[in-house]
């Protein structure tokens, strides 16, 4: 009996964790994650929402495992001569 008080306990907290970490995502939003590739959304339908009505949302499930995302390192930046003489030029107070 008490094993399956805890069975039924951990499942409802399991649900109600479950429910609770999933993003809602609204139609603009959903364009712009099909732009940049690599996420699962679920198509959620018609949610009544507060002062907006009824509109069409979407549950973010998460990454596509089969998208591979490359990080792009933005090249490193040149300083101009201008950029080193403005710098050398600063007045830095004595009680820093």
């Amino acid at each position: 009996m008490i094993y399956i008080f805890w069975d039924f306990i951990f499942e409802l907290t399991w649900v109600i964790l479950f429910t609770a970490l999933r993003i809602h995502v609204s139609p603009w939003c959903k364009e712009v994650l099909d732009k940049l590739g690599g996420y699962e959304l679920e198509d959620r339908g018609l949610v009544p929402m507060k002062s907006k009505g009824e509109i069409h949302t979407f549950w973010l499930l998460g990454q596509d495992p089969s998208y591979k995302i490359t990080k792009v390192k933005p090249p490193p930046q040149k300083l101009t001569h201008e950029a080193i003489e403005i710098a050398a030029n600063r007045v830095i107070p004595d009680d820093v």
